[in-house]
């Protein structure tokens, strides 16, 4: 993974180059405000694919099968709509339907209809499979966050204490039990927060393995490539699979000509 730069909410990353898109780098946009990378994605509602947590639990983790998380997922929605065997009404993460219902998305259904997929209104629902509009992490039509869904609502709490501004370098181990981290206040010196009871690291798919690798938790050949101190040997990091997607064929069109009219943005 490489660096390319940030903004003010955004980390900017790319990918190595990738073989199978002859040689391009994949941009990689991560979340630098509170509410992660929540705060600036797409707002598209996806969980995942119900096999890929039974694989999980198959392969060794256990209490991480789609039947055992699905009811965490459906306490945690307000669902404006759904199936109540797979949605829930009163969490703290809302989800709707989108509210601009341009007519072009409806004729791209029909013509998936037409090549033969099934219609889906719900991917979060019994199948992932067809084609149909998708929900989206709003809130009266504005985007709901993470920390529009769990921080906000406990920032009066007195043993909340949110610390901007500052970036994680590693987890602090004695042993192989975590018991702190270590933080840099952007070209400060670092220092060391201690936990009273338990450490959650909880950075995203990219900066989670980072930061455990920092702290000498990965793969222990690359970790001494880098002049890391293996402490743990896992292999962290590992079996990464994103979902690149075309972002470029996006056209601007008419929506009153009876033949749209195309002008490339």
């Amino acid at each position: 993974m490489a660096w390319i730069g940030q903004n003010e909410v955004r980390l900017g990353f790319a990918s190595e180059p990738e073989p199978a898109l002859n040689g391009r780098r994949v941009y990689i946009a991560r979340g630098k405000t509170l509410g992660g990378s929540s705060a600036v994605n797409a707002m598209i509602y996806m969980r995942g694919n119900p096999m890929d947590y039974d694989g999980w639990a198959n392969e060794g983790a256990p209490g991480w099968s789609y039947q055992e998380i699905l009811p965490y997922f459906i306490k945690s929605e307000r669902n404006q709509r759904g199936d109540e065997r797979f949605h829930g009404r009163s969490g703290p993460l809302s989800v709707q339907d989108g509210r601009y219902k341009h007519p072009l998305v409806d004729r791209f259904v029909e013509a998936g209809i037409q090549a033969g997929h099934k219609h889906n209104d719900d991917f979060n629902g019994a199948s992932q499979l067809g084609v149909g509009r998708l929900q989206f992490t709003m809130r009266d039509g504005s985007r709901w966050s993470a920390a529009d869904a769990y921080l906000h609502p406990a920032r009066q709490r007195s043993n909340l204490h949110v610390l901007t501004g500052v970036l994680v370098t590693r987890v602090l181990l004695e042993g192989s039990h975590a018991v702190g981290v270590t933080v840099s206040r952007y070209g400060n010196e670092e220092e060391n927060l201690g936990a009273e009871c338990e450490v959650v690291l909880s950075a995203g798919a990219y900066n989670s393995p980072q930061i455990l690798m920092l702290s000498g938790i990965g793969p222990a050949f690359d970790l001494k490539r880098f002049g890391i101190a293996p402490i743990v040997d896992l292999p962290v990091g590992e079996n990464l699979q994103d979902h690149p997607f075309v972002c470029r064929s996006i056209l601007r069109m008419s929506r009153h000509s009876s033949v749209p009219g195309q002008q490339r943005m």
